[in-house]
């Protein structure tokens, strides 16, 4: 079993997609310094080319964003958000099936599941380093994945320019 320690902190990371959203397209990389450990903790995210079709009361603008972060020392992380809305992916490992389409390569199936901290509008893709890899080289991202009330919604993510992320352990920045 893979344990994540980071994931019960992801209400903090949330809590300013409304404020804080990339430009679509972009990828935008960012490093945080934990201010108890004193640990970097880098990032990067893009945020979804589409607006998801949910019905009342998530209707209206509802862009998706997906995030790769990765603490000092600690392993990456690799997860997707939307702004309203709810996707039912119960328990920590592996809690409901995903589909993730890098170009026009075949749909890959994930397991992912909800944060340690019960988001509802939030899920982690298992398998990191096979996602890593493929969003590395990929122009066009689609995720597939179910919300409740309005069944299975699709995000596109189409960076202009490839992921920069370094698999080696991140090291502290000046």
């Amino acid at each position: 079993m893979k344990t994540h320690f980071f994931r019960n902190t992801s209400i903090i990371l949330l809590s300013f997609l409304a404020t804080q959203i990339a430009s679509a397209g972009n990828w935008e990389y960012e490093i945080k310094q934990d201010k108890m450990s004193s640990k970097d903790t880098k990032i990067a995210s893009i945020t979804s080319e589409n607006s998801l079709d949910l019905p009342f009361p998530y209707q209206g603008h509802n862009k998706g964003f997906l995030y790769i972060r990765q603490k000092q020392g600690a392993s990456i992380e690799v997860f997707v958000a939307i702004m309203k809305g709810q996707i039912p992916c119960p328990g920590y490992i592996n809690g409901c099936s995903i589909a993730v389409r890098f170009d026009n390569d075949k749909p890959i199936k994930f397991n992912a599941a909800n944060p340690s901290d019960h988001s509802t509008n939030a899920f982690f893709i298992n398998n990191e380093g096979r996602f890593l890899n493929g969003a590395k080289k990929a122009t066009r991202i689609l995720i597939q994945f179910t919300t409740y009330g309005a069944g299975d919604q699709i995000l596109e993510f189409s960076p202009n320019s490839p992921l920069i992320w370094d698999t080696q352990k991140n090291k502290k920045s000046k």
